[in-house]
């Protein structure tokens, strides 16, 4: 999926150390922050979505003193008319594949990801 503009888009996650500690693998964390509820563009392909900011809450997000009221209300669905999505390579599920060809539309005959 992709920002309709095709600008890069920011995932609300939180640090959190220790966490993996306590379940035997590492020691730190982060965490994706997720909506149960997808909006239109995501529904097809999951059942839940993660929460995407909108380029003028980062700051909000990334700040300690931002109220709680404020970053709860950055917690929904991020507008379906906003993105894109369409099918690409199955290389994506690898992460030894890192190249620019990951994010080639592919045609839906074949073995894709969306």
């Amino acid at each position: 999926m992709v920002h309709w503009t095709e600008r890069l888009v920011t995932f609300c996650l939180r640090w959190h150390l220790g966490y993996l500690e306590r379940c035997g693998r590492g020691r730190n964390a982060h965490l994706l922050y997720r909506d149960p509820t997808p909006n239109d563009v995501v529904r097809d392909i999951h059942n839940r979505m993660p929460v995407i900011l909108h380029q003028k809450d980062e700051e909000a997000w990334l700040n300690n003193e931002t109220a709680l009221d404020t970053v709860l209300d950055l917690l929904k669905p991020y507008p379906a008319s906003a993105m894109l999505a369409y099918p690409v390579s199955i290389r994506v599920n690898s992460p030894r594949n890192d190249d620019s060809t990951l994010l080639e539309q592919q045609d839906q005959s074949g073995n894709y990801s969306v």
